[in-house]
């Protein structure tokens, strides 16, 4: 039996030798683990980075951003190259002296076409005293279209583009027709629509565009600075 343990013995101790050498030898061969840094930065790689925070609109009170643009309406025939003219906020709101009502609007809104009337009327009756702009805002507007709706009117005030809505995005405007009012230090003074009918009831609607104007060119306090606007949701 000892000579069994003495043959025996051995071969066992030099085959769990060679079992350890070869493990050994795989692990060696083996990449080295990830370090938490490594792993951190790879799985930062994979994350898609956060989207844009969205602007946040002016609050009544505030001032209009200076950075706000819009593109002119180009004449009838004008070759689409030439077309896409941008317009500074301090260009297009005028005259300092005077305060600024910008209508967001939109061709293809019926609750736009409802208020044209009421638009051209009050532009008439401010005249001199208040710059009226109008902006068509909306992914469907084309010059033509606009120049369609508007060339009725007679309205006395220059008509600008939002095609991208990108000055809708950064008032906050979600529908049409929304009217901001706007004093002579080009802060807001009132945002909603022009009047209270929502629903065409049978009764005199209230005014808001018109008083809030008013209050201004008498030097006093707006006395509804903000309502809810009503219409056709901005596409």
């Amino acid at each position: 039996m000892s000579g069994v343990r003495r043959h025996v013995f051995p071969w066992i101790a030099a085959l769990f030798a060679a079992a350890a050498a070869l493990a050994g030898s795989v692990r060696a061969g083996d990449p080295p683990p990830a370090s938490a840094e490594a792993a951190s930065a790879s799985a930062d790689a994979a994350t898609p980075p956060p989207a844009p925070t969205p602007p946040v609109p002016p609050a009544v009170g505030e001032a209009l951003p200076a950075s706000l643009t819009l593109r002119a309406l180009p004449p009838a025939g004008t070759a689409p190259a030439e077309a896409a003219v941008e317009v500074p906020w301090a260009e297009l709101a005028g005259d300092p002296a005077i305060p600024v009502v910008l209508v967001f609007w939109s061709s293809r809104c019926p609750v736009s076409a409802r208020y044209g009337a009421t638009l051209a009327r009050l532009a008439d009756e401010f005249a001199g005293r208040a710059r009226f702009v109008l902006v068509a805002s909306g992914a469907d507007e084309t010059p033509d279209a606009v120049r369609r709706a508007v060339e009725p009117l007679r309205l006395r005030a220059p008509v600008y583009l939002d095609t991208e809505r990108l000055a809708a995005r950064r008032l906050g405007i979600r529908v049409t027709p929304t009217a901001f009012v706007v004093d002579t230090a080009r802060a807001l003074r009132y945002r909603g629509p022009l009047d209270d009918d929502r629903r065409m009831r049978p009764r005199e609607a209230r005014e808001l565009v018109r008083p809030a104007l008013a209050a201004l060119l008498a030097d006093k306090p707006v006395e509804t600075p903000e309502v809810r606007a009503f219409g056709c949701a901005l596409r």
